[in-house]
């Protein structure tokens, strides 16, 4: 059962929310209040009717869970905004820099990410991060290039195997380069529906003969 403070938020008009809340919000509540708080406050900013006022008032209060010190809150605002579109640009890097259990959501569903904030991410975060980025529905050819010149192998399987992921022959060829003797990787890169024959070729040359006989049949 909800506190008696919680109960009383919950029923609140985003309107009625003040700075006094917000003080609240840091001083007063348990972590399991903060984490409904989070749900209550992210569910009515992603609502349609959301007025303008109310999501200028509501990211007030996020850019200051998103300091809170329990992890499992910051966690809470990420999965209450990683669908949304209204996410200012800022408070998604916030997340996304954070710790993986809270950078991880926004950057695997977030679509208020620029192209030129993802490679930066790709390029300075730790596997997990990396990860986040190549299991996008949607990734760039230019990401994709990124990920793989900083990714680990785990990474450029997950990548190669994205069907939503535009990889272009030069980053094709860097991939080859860089994991001749992946067989995951070697393999998620032949089925990719645009693999050109020319790669093939290339790739051929490169692996082992028992890799390149496995590889052969698939090309």
């Amino acid at each position: 059962m909800r506190s008696g403070w919680v109960a009383a938020i919950w029923s609140m008009n985003m309107a009625q929310l003040t700075a006094d809340l917000i003080t609240r919000l840091r001083e007063e509540g348990s972590p399991e209040v903060r984490r409904e708080t989070v749900a209550l406050l992210t569910n009515e900013f992603c609502a349609p009717d959301a007025l303008p006022s109310e999501q200028r008032l509501a990211e007030s209060i996020f850019r200051i869970m998103a300091r809170d010190t329990d992890v499992a809150v910051r966690r809470a605002l990420a999965e209450g905004l990683k669908d949304s579109p209204e996410v200012p640009s800022d408070l998604a890097m916030t997340l996304a820099k954070d710790v993986a259990e809270v950078a991880t959501p926004m950057l695997h569903y977030s679509l208020v990410f620029t192209e030129q904030e993802l490679i930066e991410i790709a390029r300075s975060q730790p596997e997990a991060w990396q990860q986040a980025v190549a299991r996008r529905e949607k990734i760039s050819a230019p990401v994709s290039d990124a990920l793989v010149e900083a990714g680990n192998e785990n990474v450029v399987v997950t990548l190669v195997r994205n069907q939503g992921a535009e990889i272009s022959d030069d980053t094709s060829n860097k991939v080859i380069d860089r994991f001749p003797n992946s067989e995951d990787v070697m393999t998620g890169l032949v089925r990719r529906p645009n693999f050109s024959p020319q790669l093939a070729e290339r790739l051929l040359t490169v692996v082992s003969e028992a890799l390149r006989q496995r590889l052969a049949a698939m090309t």
